[in-house]
């Protein structure tokens, strides 16, 4: 492998893991809806890292729209609660929820000021993805409209899934009637 970079996750659509580290801890949990390559990277990183090949080419066709797409992140945040795999992108999700609620309620400037710095940044990663692939001026508003749409469906994906596991928990512990 040439410039091996050690990583915290890699996806599960293309990836190769050591025979010995994936019998090791046990390999894919079949008991999960999704998410399971996050909860397999977690399990592998205890046994030592992960790396990823930088150099290497991967083509890998979705095939699907735009809607599909968003739907698919809607469910990937929620897959990775039930799995309890959180990572910095879900933490910012769950927390940024709360800071919108008490910035409207006691600093509206501050929460205008951090919506502006987020558009910017979202048009900056426009500009970068442009130059990069060469794409053209239709993409000025698709880039940054897309990743607002795949942020929103993530976080709430991961809400769901917060609600989710509190239900179940609960759920758990109600106390059953008894049939007389």
């Amino acid at each position: 492998m040439v410039d091996p970079v050690g990583v915290r996750s890699i996806s599960g659509a293309n990836c190769m893991y050591r025979l010995d580290a994936f019998r090791k801890c046990g390999g894919y949990n079949v008991n999960l809806a999704g998410a399971e390559d996050a909860e397999l990277n977690l399990r592998i990183r205890r046994l030592g890292r992960l790396v990823v090949n930088l150099n290497a080419i991967v083509r890998h066709y979705h095939g699907r729209g735009y809607a599909e797409f968003i739907r698919e992140m809607h469910d990937y945040g929620q897959e990775r609660v039930l799995a309890r795999v959180l990572n910095i992108p879900a933490v910012v999700s769950i927390s940024a929820l709360l800071f919108v609620i008490i910035a409207i309620l006691f600093f509206p400037l501050i929460l205008f000021l951090v919506l502006v710095a987020y558009l910017l940044i979202l048009e900056t990663e426009g500009i970068r993805l442009r130059i990069a692939r060469r794409l053209g001026r239709d993409s000025m508003l698709i880039i940054p409209a897309l990743l607002i749409c795949e942020h929103l469906a993530y976080s709430t994906g991961i809400w769901r899934g917060l609600l989710q596991l509190v239900w179940n928990t609960l759920r758990r512990f109600r106390p059953q009637s008894r049939g007389t």
